[in-house]
């Protein structure tokens, strides 16, 4: 995207939050091919409309049999050398525009300091998703996301601030796991805001 399009607009600055959703790879599990069966075509409605996607979201706790209290995966066996090597690209890409820019530690909404109670509700959604991970699990899946994310910013000479250390958890902030709701938005905006000012304008606000 930045070398196709963005490149080629007038960019003053990026600002880069990753999202925790690559690590639904991790659990993902190999299925057999399944034979071709032919039937009549039936009328289906378009991929990008969004009604199913947020129909599953929000009905989540219908099937939290599914999210898992004992982890399947053993995270010391995750491999996440092409997570290292994909942000590693993405930060140099982002160098190599010479252009300023700024890469943002994922937030979610529950905390180790939570009671257990609480974190098992904030998380349904993640491990809904991610059924090979537990809470526990889901805390140190996220954080070594977030420390590759600080490590590729910082070896291409990137700022990095993580938004989980700043932005308080909890149903204020966050419509489940990971997704802010109206107010986490507009708080994660006004903090990026603020670093942005620190980072590269106070001295044109001082000078106007």
């Amino acid at each position: 995207m930045v070398n196709r399009l963005l490149k080629r607009l007038d960019i003053s600055y990026y600002v880069v939050y990753p999202g925790f959703t690559d690590i639904s790879a991790y659990c993902r599990i190999s299925v057999e091919a399944v034979s071709e069966v032919h039937q009549i075509p039936q009328l289906t409605l378009p991929k990008w409309l969004l009604s199913i996607e947020l129909l599953t979201k929000n009905t989540v706790w219908l099937r939290t049999s599914r999210a898992p209290s004992i982890s399947t995966l053993d995270i010391t066996q995750i491999d996440d050398v092409r997570y290292r090597e994909q942000a590693a690209q993405m930060m140099n890409t982002l160098a190599g525009t010479d252009r300023p820019a700024v890469v943002v530690g994922n937030a979610r909404s529950f905390r180790v300091d939570m009671p257990l109670t609480q974190q098992e509700r904030l998380s349904e959604t993640a491990r809904y998703y991610n059924p090979c991970l537990t809470t526990e699990t889901l805390h140190e899946v996220y954080d070594t996301h977030n420390d590759i994310l600080d490590q590729a910013a910082t070896a291409a000479g990137l700022v990095f601030f993580n938004l989980q250390d700043i932005l308080p958890g909890g149903t204020e902030n966050f419509g489940d796991a990971t997704h802010f709701s109206k107010a986490g938005t507009d708080q994660a905006a006004s903090l990026i805001a603020e670093r942005l000012l620190r980072l590269w304008f106070s001295e044109y606000l001082r000078e106007n």
